[in-house]
């Protein structure tokens, strides 16, 4: 391809702690005052209902009807006075109920100990942010997280339109929750901010202003960053153009994966210590006017910029850990092998996405390819992914680091990583994700170019030439013929086989493989052959374990 080119967080679901199904003890009844119960028609020893009357019994002698409001449903007697030791315990799972000298929950049919039998029976009644622990305790997942602030103040005049500030403001949370389970939190921002130019980052749903991964221009405007440890994520919240002197008022919604445990650090700086005053746009005929943000924890309006972030929602990722990872047996590459698919149809859609888990052991003197399919006579590529001085990058159409996605990378023999492209022609945009987090954006071809090469793995042609030998292993190796959504990446990432799916071409995961051949597990029929044929010789990959 170019000859100039040149651990992982694992989702589980939360299993939310389900409350014991045992029986819950019979009442003992007031032996002395059951003769003067029998004469009032009320059993002493049941608790009389809202209106203090008696229950009817039923007339063939089973329980009584209950007229507790939402309590547990005491063991009763027929009308023949003997106990009913069938009687429920509780109505309904989730009610309050009574428990030895104090409140209980019904839990599996069972008055238990506890405020709660599932999160659901959590803060506002729909487990919003919270977990309900194994113990039956509710505990809020994200409290530390709500009306986190960035704030930089102005401290002195700069100019009519600037003013003087502090150079950063640093602010850390760790998110709660069970050991183990990813969250998908939901925050809103607000705040007045002064815009920036980040380059290659892919924007968000909610708001135009909100950026995942690229990184700053090198100009001296205010950066606003939002750090997360696990899974490693970096956004920025100030997307725009440089440039601009006026101020924007801030208000989005925007939800990301968070594993319990996580640190989340927000991160403001002013670059050269002077930022734009609070000012709104001069064009909506409001010069000189400051920009006001109601319901947040600053004095309004705010001399300076700031954006606050509030927790509106907290739920287990719907993702479990059900496989995923470099499991089974591995393609294993020492830098001069690799794998050939023979050219297909369906290898050459108009979409494309290419994901792959990765172990890179040692860095190439030049670059070294994943996953690509060459094109034409020089260095150019379909698509691809590689590695290059230091460098992971994704792209179609390319035939050098210009216009690709990329994401700074070192090399790390211990770990195992994901790595995804997509290719969305009609929206224009060019993703490269790792770990299942989008890191990078560029420009999308308007039509993928292809010829007569075969797919290959492990390796790029160049010049007519092989070349871009991969140090390492490879695992979990997919092509699809659509453009994967965010949510369908991170599924893939967590799936160690998905096998016939729509738009899945090539799937190459390596279990039970032997001799020549990588079958295929996608039901395309798009086997991989170890080398360049079907004979034993050096540029053979082997089949071997994960751990290298």
């Amino acid at each position: 391809m170019f000859a100039g080119r040149g651990g992982i967080s694992v989702a589980v679901m939360m299993a939310v702690a389900g409350c014991s199904g045992a029986s819950g003890d019979e009442l003992a009844r007031d032996q002395a005052g059951e003769d003067a119960g029998r004469d009032a028609g009320v059993d002493a020893g049941r608790a009389a209902g809202p209106d203090s009357g008696a229950p009817d019994s039923d007339p063939d002698g089973g329980a009584p009807d209950s007229e507790l409001d939402g309590g547990a449903l005491e063991a009763g007697a027929g009308s023949d006075g003997g106990e009913d030791a069938t009687a429920p315990v509780c109505q309904a799972d989730g009610v309050s109920c009574a428990q030895g000298d104090g409140a209980g929950i019904c839990c599996a049919g069972a008055c238990v100990s506890g405020e709660c039998c599932s999160a659901s029976d959590c803060g506002q009644g729909d487990g919003s942010g919270f977990l309900c622990t194994e113990q039956r305790e509710c505990v809020d997942v994200a409290a530390s997280l709500s009306g986190l602030t960035w704030a930089l103040p102005c401290t002195g005049e700069a100019g009519a339109q600037s003013c003087y500030t502090d150079p950063s403001q640093t602010v850390s949370a760790t998110l709660g929750g069970a050991a183990g389970v990813t969250y998908d939190v939901t925050l809103r921002f607000r705040g007045v901010v002064e815009q920036k130019t980040y380059d290659k980052g892919c924007a968000g749903a909610g708001s135009g202003l909100w950026v995942s991964g690229g990184a700053p221009a090198n100009d001296s405007y205010n950066i606003y960053r939002l750090e997360v440890s696990s899974p490693a994520q970096t956004f920025y919240l100030n997307a725009g153009a440089s440039n601009i002197t006026h101020t924007f008022a801030l208000d989005f919604q925007q939800s990301i994966r968070m594993n319990a445990g996580a640190s989340i650090t927000l991160y403001a700086a002013s670059l050269d210590n002077q930022q734009i005053k609070n000012l709104q746009d001069p064009s909506t005929g409001t010069e000189g006017a400051p920009i006001v943000v109601e319901g947040t924890a600053l004095a309004q309006p705010y001399d300076g910029q700031f954006i606050q972030m509030d927790v509106l929602d907290v739920r287990p990722d719907a993702v479990q850990a059900s496989g995923g990872g470099a499991a089974g047996q591995v393609l294993r590459l020492n830098g001069g092998q690799f794998a050939t698919v023979a050219r297909a149809p369906s290898l050459e859609p108009s979409d494309v996405s290419l994901e792959s888990w990765f172990l890179l052991s040692d860095a190439p003197s030049g670059y070294g390819a994943l996953v690509g399919k060459p094109y034409l006579t020089g260095t150019e590529d379909s698509y691809v992914l590689w590695f290059q001085s230091n460098v992971l990058l994704a792209g179609a159409n390319l035939s050098s680091p210009a216009g690709a996605a990329s994401v700074p990378w070192s090399v790390d023999a211990q770990a195992w990583h994901h790595v995804a492209l997509t290719v969305d022609h009609q929206a224009s945009i060019t993703t490269l994700y790792v770990d299942g987090v989008a890191v990078s954006c560029a420009p999308a071809p308007a039509q993928l170019s292809f010829d007569d090469h075969p797919l290959l793995i492990g390796a790029d042609i160049d010049n007519g030439s092989l070349s871009g030998h991969w140090y390492g292993a490879l695992d979990e190796v997919r092509v699809f013929s659509s453009a994967r959504s965010p949510e369908q990446v991170w599924a893939d990432m967590h799936t160690h086989e998905l096998g016939p799916t729509q738009s899945l071409v090539g799937e190459w995961i390596f279990d039970g493989d032997q001799g020549q051949i990588a079958r295929d597990s996608s039901g395309s029929s798009n086997d991989a052959v170890l080398g360049a044929n079907d004979t034993e010789e050096a540029s053979d990959p082997s089949f071997g374990s994960a751990d290298l």
